[in-house]
């Protein structure tokens, strides 16, 4: 399936459904920063922005990240397929709506 030229999503999150993109896409790679002091999520949902209620809908997948660290999936060829599009939000848990501060680079095509 070809999805064409990569699209980079670049910016500071919180505590608020973020859309990524909508549409058919993969995500390739990531790099993400935890910019407080204390463990924070980044829930990832195959969903569009307009379908997500943070504490409510259950994300497709969660990025632990450590107080102050980050986390990083260099890029893969075959990449994470999302069917619907890609909506994100840092969160202090896993499945909550209480903001963290985290600063994010995904690499999507």
């Amino acid at each position: 399936m070809k999805y064409g030229r990569p699209i980079p999503f670049s910016a500071s999150i919180g505590g608020v459904a973020t859309a990524v993109r909508a549409g058919q896409c993969r995500l390739h790679s990531w790099q993400i920063v935890n910019n407080t002091g204390a463990l924070a999520y980044v829930q990832v949902f195959n969903k569009l922005q307009a379908n997500v209620t943070l504490g409510t809908t259950p994300p497709d997948y969660v990025i632990p990240l450590p107080a102050n660290g980050g986390a990083v999936m260099p890029y893969n060829d075959t990449g994470i397929e999302h069917d619907t599009g890609i909506t994100i939000a840092c969160t202090t848990t896993r499945n909550n709506n209480t903001g963290a501060t985290c600063d994010i680079l995904m690499d999507i095509r």
